[in-house]
């Protein structure tokens, strides 16, 4: 079972055509539309999805395909240290980038230290975490303060985002966004690009 859930109408079919499997032992679902089959087999359907490692060169020419030349800022985005998911923040990467932000993808486990050498580094305006658990969503947290205390935090919007993270979350730890999918994360992005950062320097 392969289910790519939050990444927005018309990829579906996209993904259908493109994707390499087997059709008599998978099956695509999307969660939102085919919501008791997604509960039956979510833990399946995840799992099997991540045994598909060419997933990201399948997806990326179709979700950056309409990729505009305009210029959005600098996004620095990872799942919290302690996660080793990142399907969802790999698909958000992509929908930023095929949007007008260039995307700093520092992959799963990332340490709060390591969010803050990159918005360093690459002079981000966006600071993107994601979790899938939990037990990792403190991570989110510990780097939100990392960043202030690298007096960091007034040059970065930070959005956060993945299945257990809400809304309330979000504004109890200082974040600034929140999206609980990547269309909507596109959204946000432009939204919070578009809000006045203090000056770097």
């Amino acid at each position: 079972m392969i289910g790519f859930g939050s990444i927005g109408k018309g990829t579906l079919p996209l993904i259908e055509k493109h994707f390499d499997y087997d059709k008599s032992h998978f099956v695509i679902i999307d969660p939102h539309e085919d919501g008791e089959l997604a509960k039956t087999h979510g833990v399946r359907f995840i799992k099997q999805a991540i045994t598909k490692d060419n997933y990201i060169d399948i997806l990326k020419p179709l979700l950056t395909a309409a990729s505009t030349q305009e210029y959005l800022g600098t996004v620095v985005i990872g799942t919290a240290q302690g996660d080793l998911h990142d399907i969802g923040k790999n698909l958000v990467a992509m929908m930023l980038e095929g949007a007008g932000f260039k995307v700093v993808n520092l992959g799963r486990d990332v340490s709060p230290e390591k969010f803050c050498a990159a918005v360093e580094e690459h002079g981000a305006t966006i600071v993107g975490i994601s979790a899938l658990m939990t037990t990792t969503m403190p991570g989110m947290k510990r780097t939100i303060d990392a960043l202030t205390q690298a007096g960091l935090r007034d040059r970065v919007k930070v959005m956060v985002g993945g299945a257990p993270v809400s809304p309330a979350f979000a504004e109890e730890i200082g974040a600034d966004g929140y999206a609980r999918d990547a269309t909507l994360a596109v959204v946000r992005a432009k939204e919070l690009s578009a809000a006045p950062v203090a000056a770097s320097g």
